[in-house]
């Protein structure tokens, strides 16, 4: 943000907040799974497609702010400091939506599993 003089832009600046916002929160998700498995000997429960899900949304949510911060050159590398790596996130953000099952099959497992809900 700063390297490419985003730093006054409200917008750009509540985008970054929502994308670390996010992180704090998967970390806290996946740690109280952690915990409950540690302490209790609990089996993993829904953490895992409730992270699943946030990980995906929160990779969306990264891929469309670095497209807004870059504009052309998040989709190509042009041998600007960062774009390499964008433009391969860019290309693998597809396949991390899709492994591990999709979100509708997450939505599915937690339906089913966690809240109940019929088939």
């Amino acid at each position: 943000m700063r390297h490419l003089g985003h730093d006054d832009d409200r917008i750009i600046r509540q985008k970054l907040a929502d994308v670390h916002i996010v992180d704090f929160l998967i970390k806290k998700v996946a740690q109280r799974g952690d915990d409950l498995r540690n302490h209790t000997g609990a089996e993993r429960g829904a953490e895992g497609s409730i992270l699943k899900l946030l990980g995906s949304k929160q990779n969306f949510r990264i891929a469309e702010l670095a497209a807004e911060l870059l504009g052309p050159s998040f989709a190509a590398d042009t041998g600007e400091w960062g774009t390499y790596s964008w433009s391969r996130f860019l290309c693998g953000a597809p396949a991390m939506r899709i492994a591990g099952g999709t979100d509708e099959i997450q939505h599915n497992i937690l339906g089913d599993r966690v809240l109940g809900l019929p088939r």
